[in-house]
């Protein structure tokens, strides 16, 4: 079986800038993904280089994810939820992130109730309705 190790880090770089900036928490949680999959738990030199040097101006998701087609329907589950992790490591999560994951899901070609399981459930319509609500009544006109 190849090893395919680059092709996980790379991914996983990909959702860590999902939202156009590279947070050290989530820079972490990529290296001790990888560090897991690795048979002593350390990264090698070239994997901390591809990480440090990774740029998300060349990252090709669907490229990347060509690498998982082929896997069964619960290890492509399974990455995503990795992803998922990344996201969460910074304790925030953004529509960049969410949209990163739906791209993700549909590459992978899981369903509807994958990517939903991982996404923000929010309607924008519905969030902007929500909001107007919040908003004061402008004050009376003034008589003059």
């Amino acid at each position: 079986m190849e090893d395919r190790i680059e092709a996980v880090c790379d991914l996983l770089m990909g959702a860590a800038y999902a939202d156009k900036e590279l947070h050290e928490k989530e820079k972490q949680v990529v290296s001790d993904f990888l560090a897991t999959l690795l048979p002593d738990g350390e990264l090698t030199a070239d994997l901390k280089k591809r990480i440090d040097e990774f740029s998300p101006d060349d990252f090709k998701l669907s490229s990347v994810l060509s690498n998982f087609s082929d896997d069964s329907l619960d290890d492509r589950k399974k990455l995503l939820e990795i992803i998922a992790a990344v996201h969460a490591a910074d304790e925030e999560h953004d529509f960049d992130e969410d949209d990163f994951l739906n791209e993700v899901a549909s590459g992978l070609s899981l369903s509807d109730d994958d990517k939903k399981a991982h996404s923000l459930d929010y309607e924008v319509e519905s969030l902007k309705d929500n909001l107007a609500s919040l908003r004061p009544s402008p004050p009376p006109i003034p008589r003059a």
